[in-house]
């Protein structure tokens, strides 16, 4: 294993034991339900790690004998290890126990926004069993209730996996528009004037508060059957993508998948793709941009894999490819047309 992988690894690791951490507190709180269960068992099942660290921060938990939470009994998920796993635990969560004896890590209540900044990437797991991925400089505000899941996108792009419930939809928020969604996996980018939702599986419908969905200018899809566009909804089918800006049509069309999706992988991927939207793309996960020089130099079509964060490595390709100029100025990488040979 590198020392990419290794590195990848631990994140992982650290992130599954805080999602653990939230989920011990609130399997002790006061509002543990047959629905909160059922959501720690599909996160446990969800990945390996989820369930190692599960166990490693049961084990802290049970280590401190006079603890608890609103008197509630503790929840094991699995036997008591012996005491040398038990004490490799505690070691390796420490910081998760405070002083006082009290096992806090988190508040009971579900934290009301959620920040990622420029190149941050985060997964937030619900009270419902439901998760959020959150990518680069985006922003959520959770707004549950007992009959309704409200989760308000404020600016940014995140991931939702929707646990099911029929009696309690879940509906994203995003400027004048709202996806609804029972039990589903979508895709919500949210920018000033525009938003974009693309629907992995299951079913969603997509209305606008402000003034009614028109008809699509273009559709561009090797589909069949798409969905009916509406005055009031837009009812989605999985493997399609609706994009609705201000004052225009909406559009809908089938990307691949794996490429709208792929800043979950860290992979920005590029399709014969405008130099400036790629630039553009790229420059969401930098806080130091890239900035083309000339019209012509934008028109440029790129393709291939890059790494969200290796804005450096992008530029250098793109440059190579070209015969670009790459020059560094204030902070800022510029990509420009090479002068041409003096006679």
């Amino acid at each position: 294993m590198d020392a990419a992988e290794s590195s990848a690894t631990q994140d992982h690791r650290q992130r599954a034991r805080a999602e653990a951490s939230v989920w011990i507190v609130r399997l002790h709180g006061a509002h543990r339900t047959p629905e909160l269960e059922a959501g720690l068992r599909l996160w446990l099942q969800a990945n390996p790690d989820n369930a190692t660290e599960f166990e490693r921060v049961t084990a802290v938990w049970e280590s401190a004998p006079h603890a608890s939470i609103a008197g509630l009994p503790r929840v094991v998920h699995r036997e008591r290890r012996s005491p040398t796993a038990r004490r490799f635990s505690i070691a390796a969560t420490l910081l998760l126990v405070v002083a006082g004896g009290a096992f806090v890590i988190y508040r009971e209540e579900q934290d009301d926004e959620y920040v990622t900044a420029i190149g941050e990437q985060r997964t937030v797991p619900l009270e419902d069993g439901s998760r959020i991925a959150l990518n680069s400089n985006s922003q959520v505000r959770i707004e549950f209730t007992a009959d309704k899941r409200t989760v308000r996108l404020l600016h940014g792009e995140a991931f939702f996996e929707v646990a099911h419930n029929k009696e309690r939809p879940f509906v994203v928020i995003a400027g004048d528009n709202q996806v609804t969604a029972v039990g589903t996996a979508f895709e919500v980018r949210y920018e000033p004037y525009r938003i974009e939702v693309i629907l992995v599986e299951g079913k969603v419908n997509v209305t606008s508060t402000v003034e009614p969905l028109t008809a699509p200018a273009t559709v561009s899809s090797s589909k069949t059957g798409l969905g009916k566009l509406s005055s009031s909804a837009y009812a989605m089918t999985a493997g399609e993508r609706l994009r609705v800006a201000k004052g225009v049509p909406a559009v809908i069309d089938a990307p691949p998948v794996d490429a709208v999706t792929a800043w979950r992988r860290g992979e920005v991927m590029l399709d014969d793709t405008p130099l400036s939207d790629a630039v553009a793309e790229m420059n969401r996960y930098n806080k130091s941009p890239l900035v083309i020089d000339g019209s012509n130099t934008a028109a440029l079509r790129v393709s291939g894999i890059y790494h969200t964060g290796d804005l450096e490595g992008f530029a250098q390709t793109v440059a190579q490819l070209y015969g670009l100029q790459l020059t560094r100025e204030g902070g800022r990488i510029h990509l420009r047309s090479a002068a041409p040979p003096t006679p």
